[in-house]
């Protein structure tokens, strides 16, 4: 990606005025462009400038001193446009700056901004902030101002700068034009912030692999031993059950086909005493539907009767309407006849009247025409005498003018020769104030470099305070974690003590569960047992049965109260092997940060098991389960302390570093402070040695006594150019006015002959329209002639609205009637024709009117009709279904007490499978999460081996990267690069005499080829040698830039340096600079050496600014 300068453009800086533009694109086609001019025209302005713009400071002048702004501007204005090229793309930015004159004798930014104006019409402002500005500017190049100074525009005093600077400030100026400084502190501080995230690491993971506990294999062994002895025993459990099982599953199906067969008879006793209800519903569905046969006929036969006494009411009606419609028709027809009559004779008036109008109408408009020509003459004739009397006044009032501008004239130019200032008392005092501001700039930099170096170590006080706040911080929480593992540790023990006890009671119950069983066993052999017959345990005939008589109940609920409450001691154990584990883990993760501490101790009274019910083990739940919801929220608050301490101890960390970073900013600070108070003393002798007939502290008082008698000459020039101006105006108006008056005489005689003529013909009209109107008035006969033509129309429209609704009605009415007729005969025939059908069908038992009474609604029939099938079947279903169970049983059947004592066996056996499950699950689990804990435990140690080999690497890159050597070797090794690079063209300028070395300090020497290989200080060339080694130098610098470490520079810039050489030297060099074009680099020379101006094919002239008036200009010549 290559770097390109497009377009320069500024106002006001040094001798630029006015607005000037430099077209970088055309200038570097040619490889080698030159700029000339005269001294002191503004050559070196044009590389200020462009400092200026990237960077916001011009090097050569002090930054942003007074003295850049042009002394008669108030700002200045500066914008610069470049590209950033590679072979996929070309992104173009612009950057513009506008810096104000302030009344404090400083400058202030107030326009920056960097625009993205690759596409023109659609710009992006990137930034608009001077420190975002400038900030951006160093991303997008990598170059500070002072590297760009040494290395890509040279200004006048700079070109050798670079050649003599000391070893350690060469080095830094390389670290950042090649960016090495990832490679010096970033590396360092990312490598040990890296190197303490390892540790954290290894430290976590031991923490974990202590937390995991006892996960040995052989443990997992006896886990797996104990659990097999389980299946064994589950096995033959389940053999047991499944014989109970059919014993039990035979006798549960003869104990429901009983159950069912009482329901059956039971069933049909209830059906029997509902049979008289379905014999009457079948009789009403009978009924309905001899009523829906006979209801078409019926339905007819009543609707013709009403249709019939209907239509016979209308006939009557539409007769009787139909005479009246046509008397009133016959009536109007007679009365239309006479309104016909009256018209015809009153038209031929009216069209009479209507001629008579439009003549008057004619005789009005050429009336009105010749009026308005009248009016305008007339007024034309007013006007023209208004101006005549106005011309005559101003032109006395003009000659008056030109005379009194002419004495003021003259007034004002001995007034201008008396303010004006000479040329060598201006250039005297401007460069006394050019010195001032200098002084002033420095001494404004002295003291901010001073309230900096101040601000710095006020920092440094206060990132030490946060230090020690931190670490506060940091020792209150390790405190706090510490309380927390004691807390930890505390409810572990109690967990502990509780878990011993609920062991000792799971066994103690299960020995008194073993001893009701078999009591429970005894009581059931004893039952079996007959007087005098032996026993089959202990062979006696005599046997005593009043203790196992009784209390069965109560015995009973004892058994279900000692299994149940087992359930409930092994769920509460597992439980708490959780709480166990889960406290350990907790404990064994703060260890590493936390010293040990000793758990408190509380003694719990635990009852003895004899002792326990239903309602005191409950108590025990709600006891264990507040301490649970007591240790879940200690846990979750122990991750957010856990994060908080680990925020805390990586903030110090990085709190430190900055310490250290500001210290050392600290220390450049007093340097930087300590070069401006040497730089302010030497510009203050110097002042005291150039001017001494002007005293520093009324330099701009005497500065605005010029500016103001300057500005009285321009303001006074500007007068005198105005005024006569003014004059020769007047005069012109006062010629014209003369002109303009002999032409008003001529047309005023013909004006007054055209409006004698005028006045005579509207008499004539209005004497004619007099003669038709009479006494009456144009608008009265007009009205009264349209308002008796109004009239007839109206009455001719009502008449013909009347007679046309009329007819309607006339008309309608009778066909009214005929349908009426129509309609009452075919009604009659149709009320015959169904009351002759119904006489036929008819049945005794039912009149017309009735017969819809009698039909059931379809859900009504359905419900019947369904009512008696599902009747009908559920009776053949239930006498089907009691036949069936009768021949199932065949004569089998349970009496309720066997059934009894087989249930009671099978919930046994079930009891005794369902505690060895739960004690398999538990197994299980235990087996699951120790695996789980053994897995987990070979991962953490393959880890802690991959941390513990990545720590050693880690700690040997710490050893080599220690301390700035490396960054420093790298500079070094860049620092070689270069002087061979710069030698290989100082060998060509020198014809190869000379070539550049780095000694062992890292500072520049010259090896003298001719004098045997001799090696010598640089302070011992000559100012034309200095000039061709820093050339070369500069070169070396151009070609090996990569700007942010990817864009090749494209071009550089070399300010003067020219003058010290002969001629053949000086086509050496630019053969070498002009060689240059075919490695894609331009390059500018700013000189005042007329050979160069010859020998360049592109130029660009800069003209100087005039005296008081335009500032600098630039001229472009191709060729």
């Amino acid at each position: 990606m290559l770097v390109r300068p497009i377009e320069l453009t500024m106002k006001g800086l040094h001798s630029f005025r006015e607005k000037v533009t430099i077209d970088f694109s055309s200038l570097c086609q040619g490889g080698v462009f030159g700029i000339f001019g005269p001294t002191g025209s503004g050559k070196s302005s044009i590389l200020d400038a462009i400092t200026l713009s990237l960077y916001g400071r011009v090097d050569r002048v002090t930054s942003q001193a007074y003295s850049i702004i042009n002394h008669a501007e108030k700002e200045l204005e500066v914008t610069f446009t470049f590209s950033l090229k590679d072979k996929d793309r070309s992104i173009t930015y612009k950057v513009e700056r506008v810096l104000k004159r302030t009344k404090e004798q400083r400058i202030q930014t107030t326009v920056c901004r960097l625009i993205d104006v690759t596409v023109k019409s659609s710009p992006i402002v990137i930034a608009d902030k001077k420190t975002e500005v400038d900030e951006k500017i160093k991303e997008l190049l990598g170059l500070s101002v002072d590297d760009f100074t040494r290395a890509v525009v040279l200004p006048q005093n700079k070109f050798s700068e670079f050649l003599k600077l000391r070893g350690s400030e060469r080095r830094q100026m390389l670290q950042r034009l090649f960016h090495l400084e990832k490679y010096g502190d970033e590396l360092i501080y990312e490598l040990r912030f890296r190197l303490q995230q390892v540790k954290h690491e290894q430290e976590k993971i031991s923490a974990e692999q202590q937390g995991l506990g006892d996960v040995s294999r052989t443990r997992l062994q006896a886990m797996k031993d104990r659990l097999l002895s389980l299946e064994k025993q589950w096995e033959s459990l389940q053999k047991q059950q499944e014989e109970i099982e059919k014993t039990w599953n035979k006798a549960k199906e003869i104990r429901e086909w009983q159950i069912e067969h009482n329901a059956s008879i039971e069933k049909l006793h209830q059906l029997k005493q509902q049979e008289d209800e379905m014999k009457r519903a079948m009789l009403a569905l009978e009924r309905s539907e001899k009523a829906e046969q006979l209801l078409p006929i019926a339905t007819a036969y009543l609707e013709s009767k009403t249709e019939l006494e209907t239509w016979q009411q209308k006939r009557e009606k539409a007769i009787k309407q139909y005479e009246q419609k046509k008397q009133i028709y016959v009536r109007l027809q007679n009365e239309w006849k006479q309104f016909e009559e009256d018209k015809e004779r009153q038209l031929p008036l009216l069209e009479e009247a209507t001629r008579m109008i439009e003549k008057v109408k004619e005789l009005q408009e050429e009336q009105e025409s010749y009026a308005l020509a009248f009016k305008h003459v007339k007024e034309k004739r007013n006007r023209l005498l208004q101006e005549k009397e106005k011309a005559t006044v101003e032109q006395k009032q003009r000659d008056e003018n030109v005379k009194k501008y002419t004495n003021i004239l003259n007034d004002l130019k001995r007034n201008q020769a008396e303010v004006k200032v000479s040329a060598e008392e201006k250039q005297k005092v401007y460069q006394a104030l050019e010195h001032k501001y200098r002084i002033d700039e420095l001494s404004s930099q002295w003291n901010e470099r001073k309230q900096e170096k101040e601000i710095q170590y006020k920092k440094i006080n206060e990132i030490e305070q946060q230090k020690k706040e931190l670490e506060r911080k940091q020792e209150a929480y390790k405190n706090k974690l510490e309380q927390r593992l004691s807390q930890f540790m505390h409810w572990y023990n109690k967990a502990s003590d509780d878990y011993q006890w609920l062991e000792r009671s799971v066994s103690l119950l299960e020995q008194r569960i073993e001893q009701k069983r078999l009591e429970e066993m005894a009581r059931e052999l004893a039952t079996t047992l007959k007087e005098g017959e032996p026993c089959p345990v202990c062979g006696s005939k005599t046997h005593d049965m009043s203790s196992h008589h009784g209390k069965e109940q109560t015995r009973e609920n004892e058994q279900f109260l000692l299994t149940e409450l087992r359930k409930e001691a092994m769920k509460q154990l597992t439980r708490l092997r959780e709480r166990m584990w889960k406290l350990e883990q907790a404990s064994q993760s703060l260890l590493p940060i936390t010293k040990e501490v000793a758990a408190t101790t509380e003694n719990r009274t635990y009852p003895a098991m004899e002792e326990f019910t239903r309602d005191s083990w409950s108590t025990y739940e709600q006891m264990w389960e507040k301490e649970e919801k007591t240790i879940s929220r200690l846990l979750s608050q122990l991750e957010e302390e856990k994060k908080t301490y680990e925020h805390w101890m990586e903030t110090a960390q990085k709190r430190n570093y900055d310490f250290q970073v500001a210290k050392q900013h600290y220390e450049e600070l007093k340097e930087k402070e300590t070069i401006l108070k040497t730089r302010l003393q030497k510009e203050q002798e110097e002042w005291s040695k150039n001017f001494p007939d002007f005293h520093i502290h009324t330099m701009d008082e005497r500065r605005k006594k010029i500016e103001k008698r300057e500005q009285e000459w321009e303001k006074l020039h500007h007068r005198i150019e105005k005024g006569m101006q003014v004059v020769e105006k007047e005069e012109q108006v006062l010629r014209e006015t003369n002109e303009y008056l002999q032409q008003l005489q001529t047309e005023e005689a013909r004006i007054e002959q055209e409006y004698k003529q005028l006045q005579e013909t509207l008499k004539d009209i209005e004497q004619k329209v007099a003669q038709l109107l009479g006494e009456m008035s144009l608008e009265q006969l007009i009205q009264k002639t349209e308002e008796k033509r109004l009239e007839i129309k109206r009455k001719e429209n009502e008449w013909t609205k009347r007679l046309e609704k009329q007819s309607n009605d006339y008309t309608s009415s009778e066909k009214e009637m005929h349908v009426a007729v129509h309609a009452y005969h075919n009604a009659k025939e149709r009320w015959e024709k169904a009351k002759e059908e119904w006489e036929k069908k008819k049945r005794d038992d039912f009149l017309p009117e009735e017969v819809e009474r009698y039909i059931l609604p379809s859900e009504k029939k359905e419900e019947l009709q369904n009512s008696i099938t599902q009747f009908d079947k559920e009776v053949h279903h239930w006498e089907k279904r009691k036949k069936d169970l009768e021949k199932k049983l065949a004569g089998e059947s349970i009496s309720d007490e066997d059934w009894d004592n087989l249930e009671k066996t099978r919930t046994t056996v079930i009891q005794q499978l369902e505690k060895v499950r739960e004690e398999r699950s538990i197994l299980n689990d235990h087996i699951r999460q120790l695996t789980e804990k053994r897995k987990r435990f070979d991962e953490l140690e393959k880890k802690r081996k991959e941390w513990e080999h990545l720590k050693g690497q880690l700690e040997k890159l710490d050893h080599v990267f220690r301390g700035k050597a490396f960054v420093e070797f790298l500079a070094e090794e860049q620092l070689v690069q270069v002087s061979k690079t710069a030698t290989e063209h100082l060998q060509i300028l020198t014809r190869g005499r000379y070539a550049i070395e780095v000694d062992s300090q890292g500072g520049f020497i010259i090896r003298d080829d001719a004098n045997g290989g001799i090696r010598r200080p640089i302070s011992t060339l000559s100012g034309g040698e200095t000039f061709l080694t820093s050339l070369a130098l500069s070169l070396a610098l151009s070609t090996s830039i990569q700007l942010k470490g990817k864009y090749p520079l494209e071009f550089f810039f070399l300010d003067e340096g020219f003058g010290t050489l002969d001629q053949e030297l000086l086509d050496t060099v630019m053969s070498a600079l002009e060689n240059l074009q075919t490695k894609n680099i331009s390059v500018g020379i700013i000189s005042h050496v007329p050979e160069l101006k010859e020998r360049l094919s592109r130029k660009l002239f800069v003209r100087p600014a005039e005296p008081g008036g335009k500032g600098s200009s630039v001229h472009f010549s191709p060729m």
